[in-house]
């Protein structure tokens, strides 16, 4: 499936990035989670701009609840592995906890880029 955008936007979290040139904003849009066509399962989509990709990805859980948790692993797991967070340059109120869980047990998690 590819997508052009989150869609409706369910939440969005504004991180701060420390540069050379001073603060800068990393926005977290996780979207509204949608029916997956012919299945009984769902989708829902996030994405990370003001980081180097800002590529739209959804994960899919067997209903919305599961589909917006996951969504919110899959942006902690993927914002804990960049150099910016690893680093300590990426924060949210000055804290190194960014405040999205992080899967660290289930390694397969699977990330799907819409592009």
């Amino acid at each position: 499936m590819r997508l052009e955008s989150v869609g409706t936007v369910l939440a969005e979290r504004t991180l701060d990035l420390a540069t050379s040139d001073g603060q800068r904003e990393v926005r977290v849009l996780i979207g509204v989670p949608l029916p997956i066509p012919r299945s009984v399962d769902f989708y829902c989509t996030y994405q990370i701009m003001g980081l180097s990709d800002e590529s739209v990805r959804y994960v899919e859980g067997v209903d919305g609840a599961q589909a917006v948790y996951l969504a919110m692993e899959a942006v902690g797991t993927l914002l804990a592995t960049t150099p910016e967070a690893r680093s300590g340059r990426l924060t949210w109120y000055g804290e190194r906890t960014l405040g999205f869980p992080v899967r660290d047990q289930r390694p397969n998690l699977r990330l799907v880029a819409s592009s």
